[in-house]
């Protein structure tokens, strides 16, 4: 059984991975850091692992991040082009 995601969880851990730094990340997506915080930790939650190392300046993307975020990005993509986003 597959696990079922929130799409803005999805879109926040994608903008993420993207920017490797929460205060751009939230920038892009209009939220706070810590709205982006919960959405990546409820992610983490619910895969049951981290999905990113954390420094005081960025974050790295570990295997099972970067695993999400190639099923994520394509994801994302399809309900772009279905008009969904």
């Amino acid at each position: 059984m597959g696990i079922n995601y929130d799409i803005e969880d999805l879109r926040a851990f994608c903008t993420l991975v993207r920017t490797g730094q929460y205060t751009a990340a939230a920038s892009q997506l209009c939220i706070t850091t810590s709205a982006l915080s919960r959405r990546v930790a409820k992610l983490e939650d619910r895969i049951g692992g981290k999905l990113f190392e954390r420094t005081t300046r960025r974050v790295v993307v570990t295997p099972i991040g970067r695993t999400l975020y190639a099923v994520s990005y394509t994801h994302l993509r399809a309900h772009e082009t279905r008009g969904n986003l």
